[in-house]
């Protein structure tokens, strides 16, 4: 892959903004002006991208979930993405920010340990 690595992570553009149904999914650029509609299966792969997954985790996830081979899906994953890098909808990130934008993420969620003693304390 030319923009990332097989275990590449991705950060998504904080002015992406989606609408997702049965169909795909529709992606809008508040600061480009721009709209872009994706198919189920590149909807699939959004969802992935905007939970952390890496190019590797992508790939073993559709690996899982459609009859196609390895070689496609990863041909796949790979044009998909080139294509949301140069339409500015996602970035690639270093493993160190992927890390940290992990931790804060948690952070943010909490852990159900915390979200337990929360709802424990509101009873």
């Amino acid at each position: 892959m030319n923009s990332s690595s097989s275990s590449s992570q991705f950060r998504i553009s904080e002015s992406v903004r989606e609408i997702v149904n049965e169909d795909g999914a529709v992606l809008l650029d508040m600061k480009q002006g721009l709209c872009f509609s994706i198919n189920p299966s590149g909807t699939r792969i959004w969802e992935l991208v905007k939970k952390g997954c890496s190019v590797d985790e992508i790939e073993d996830a559709l690996q899982a979930e459609f009859d196609v081979s390895r070689a496609q899906i990863k041909q796949d994953i790979r044009e998909f993405v080139q294509k949301l890098i140069a339409d500015k909808l996602i970035s690639t990130v270093t493993k160190e920010c992927a890390e940290t934008a992990n931790e804060n993420r948690a952070s943010m969620f909490g852990s159900d340990e915390t979200a337990r003693r929360q709802s424990t304390k509101q009873d």
